[in-house]
């Protein structure tokens, strides 16, 4: 749904405010406890014409919450709450020429944030809902580079 949301409403195109977790589970009624998780993985390329760039990045992206609904009407229901997100990035970098050697730096970054969240929930049924929420995280990060000596 948040995907829905933003193509209608996005009129730059800029997918950056897509929602960044995969699959949400949550539990309880008035008062639920949420897990989200995602694991992305992607890589790309870039050939020149002598030289190149290679970058593999992994990211592992968690949270639990706490989260207070309140039905607007049947099956809507708008929802508040609180978040602590936990995410990992790894990112590896190969560039050089074509000619000579190679140089490779690898990213490793954590990240830990705290940070409301407000939502707004269908009901498909008892245990099925979409949903879409806004969410701002103040966070922590620790990132350590490596390069080649």
């Amino acid at each position: 749904m948040t995907n829905t949301l933003t193509a209608i409403f996005n009129s730059q195109g800029n997918q950056s405010h897509v929602d960044p977790y995969q699959l949400t589970l949550k539990y309880g009624n008035k008062h639920a406890f949420k897990f989200s998780g995602a694991i992305n993985r992607e890589t790309r390329l870039s050939d020149g014409t002598n030289n190149f760039l290679d970058v593999n990045e992994s990211i592992i992206r968690t949270r639990v919450g706490y989260e207070k609904r309140a039905v607007m009407a049947r099956k809507f229901a708008l929802y508040y709450g609180i978040d602590l997100a936990f995410n990992y990035i790894n990112e590896r970098s190969e560039s050089g020429i074509l000619s000579s050697s190679t140089f490779v730096i690898e990213d490793r970054t954590i990240q830990i944030g705290l940070g409301p969240a407000i939502g707004i929930m269908y009901h498909i049924n008892k245990n099925i809902s979409v949903s879409t929420e806004a969410f701002a995280y103040f966070c922590i990060n620790n990132r350590k580079r490596s390069e080649p000596s």
